[in-house]
């Protein structure tokens, strides 16, 4: 359920665990006070990470075509309205299949429009000539996990395959999980930018999907 992946659900959990390791620690069971300390420390970072996301603040609006400026850090889905973005989008599956976290019970399954909300565009340090951003980056919501293989070898990812191939593009490195920074090599106006970035997290998630279940590409495609 979307409200069990919210900011609010996951500070109920780190309250939670705070009880329990105070329990831990009072009763003395070491063992389970390194458990629940290990699981507090983790939760603790990945609620950090959803609020300095949600409190970075708007940057102004680009022109659609514009070349992109430092300091842009917006939504897929606050971009569907351009053109570029729009039709690179609509070859994305409607559900997106849950491809990790399989022992999990509940289905993390989503839709295409709830994929298009956690997914940000962030642009950086200035280029050369002051008005295109040199580096950008993909981000991913924690809500994707589910939904993609963060931990595919970068060599076998068709995230970092799709942003690598396009010619404006000099370097794609996948620093953390959640994370890709691109260093351009020709500039490369926001739509592109985008409409890169959603055809690479289409063919990053039909790929986890063929590994988790082999199908032809025509089972794929009905």
């Amino acid at each position: 359920m979307e409200w069990t992946r919210s900011k609010t659900f996951r500070g109920f959990v780190i309250a939670l665990l705070a009880i329990f390791l105070v329990i831990q620690v009072a009763q003395r069971d070491w063992p389970w006070v390194g458990v629940m300390t290990a699981l507090l420390v983790a939760n603790i970072a990945s609620w950090r990470a959803q609020q300095n996301r949600s409190l970075q603040p708007r940057a102004p609006a680009v022109p659609k075509g514009a070349l992109v400026p430092p300091g842009v850090d917006v939504t897929l889905r606050e971009l569907l309205d351009r053109p570029a973005v729009r039709q690179a989008w609509s070859t994305a599956p409607v559900v997106w299949q849950q491809v990790s976290y399989l022992d999990d019970e509940e289905n993390l399954s989503l839709t295409a429009d709830e994929v298009a909300n956690f997914v940000w565009v962030s642009t950086h340090d200035v280029g050369p000539s002051q008005t295109q951003s040199a580096h950008w980056s993909v981000g991913i919501g924690d809500e994707l996990k589910p939904v993609l293989d963060l931990d595919v070898p970068e060599d076998e990812d068709a995230l970092t395959a799709t942003l690598a191939d396009s010619p404006a593009v000099g370097e794609v490195a996948h620093m953390d999980r959640e994370d890709y920074e691109v260093t351009l090599a020709a500039p490369m106006t926001l739509d592109e930018i985008a409409a890169l970035a959603a055809q690479g997290l289409i063919a990053h998630h039909l790929d986890a999907v063929r590994r988790l279940r082999p199908a032809t590409d025509d089972q794929l495609s009905e």
